[in-house]
C-alpha cells in the first residue's frame, strides 16, 4: 500500500524527477518562486526572486500550515545544502545559467564557513532553524 502523492510516485514509477508529473506549486514548496518589478533609470525589469516558503507566505491560516515550512527545525536536518539536494527544482525555477551562478557563490560561501578559524563572528547568516536543529 503506498501513501503520499500519487503523482510523485507516478514519478518515481516512471524513472522521472517529480518537476515532470506535478504542478508546479506542488513540486516548488519548500522554495517559493516570486516576481518583482525593478525600476533602474528608464529601464523595467522583472526580477524572479527564489526564497523560502514560510507559513506566512500563505497569508491568513498559514500558521496552520506547518508540514512542510521550511522555517521548522525538522526541515533543516539535509546531508547537503538546499542548493545541492533542490537542484533539478532551482534549475526548473530559474534556468541552468542562473542556477549555475547561484551554485558557484553557494560553493563559495560553504567553503568560506568551513574554512574560517573563529567560528564566533557573524560573518554568515545561518538561518534559525539550521541553528535549532543543530541543538
Amino acid at each position: 500500500r503506498f501513501f503520499g502523492c500519487a503523482l510523485h510516485h507516478l514519478a518515481l514509477k516512471e524513472g522521472k524527477h517529480f518537476v515532470e508529473t506535478k504542478p508546479d506549486i506542488c513540486w516548488q514548496l519548500p522554495l517559493r518562486r516570486s516576481w518583482e518589478k525593478r525600476e533602474v533609470g528608464d529601464a523595467h525589469y522583472d526580477v524572479i526572486v527564489i526564497g523560502e516558503y514560510t507559513r506566512e507566505a500563505w497569508g491568513e491560516g498559514g500558521e496552520d500550515l506547518d508540514w512542510y515550512c521550511s522555517s521548522n527545525t525538522e526541515a533543516h536536518t539535509g546531508a547537503k545544502p538546499v542548493y545541492i539536494s533542490n537542484k533539478v527544482e532551482l534549475v526548473a525555477m530559474m534556468n541552468q545559467k542562473a542556477y549555475d551562478h547561484l551554485a558557484a557563490i553557494c560553493d563559495a560561501r560553504m567553503a568560506a564557513i568551513s574554512s574560517r578559524k573563529t567560528k564566533k563572528l557573524p560573518l554568515y547568516v545561518i538561518h534559525p532553524a539550521t541553528a535549532g536543529a543543530k541543538k
